[in-house]
């Protein structure tokens, strides 16, 4: 009779365990939620993107790439957790998970570009590139302009 009772303690023991590790690791990585939950929106967006161009373009939608996403996501993740607790060992002034997560961040970008290229038949990409350039250019001519209306009063 007397194991009939430990069964129930036993299991409300482990489950209380598995809770309290659970919300150590959470509250760990708080500092880091932010950027995995960007990476995560990217990722997102990446994926629409994806499905919406393929479908666009004639191409079979399949449940691998699916699969691909969810990788890339889990990986992305174990990366960021990975240079957070690297920056713990090392120094809490090193933002080595910030670094990451904007590689990360520029990588998905990028595919989202690509696939917003594919779906306007617009290479987006060198677009931006040319008004950024034409931006600069102008700036650079009223700096330029500045300077030298500077040096003449001077």
């Amino acid at each position: 009779m007397k194991n009939m009772y430990r069964i129930p303690y036993i299991i409300h023991q482990i489950c209380a365990t598995i809770v309290q590790i659970f919300a150590f690791v959470i509250l760990y990585l708080t500092p880091i939620a932010n950027y995995v939950h960007i990476v995560l929106v990217l990722i997102a967006i990446d994926l629409i993107t994806g499905i919406y161009a393929s479908l666009k373009e004639g191409q079979k939608f399949e449940a691998r790439k699916l699969r691909d996403t969810v990788e890339k996501f889990v990986f992305y993740a174990l990366a960021i957790i990975s240079a957070y607790m690297l920056q713990r060992i090392i120094s809490e002034g090193v933002e080595l998970p910030r670094i990451v997560a904007i590689y990360i961040a520029s990588i998905e970008v990028k595919s989202i570009y690509e696939n917003i290229s594919r779906i306007t038949k617009t290479d987006l990409a060198m677009a931006l590139w040319e008004t950024l350039k034409t931006k600069l250019d102008a700036l650079m001519s009223n700096m330029k302009e500045k300077n030298s209306q500077a040096n003449d009063k001077a």
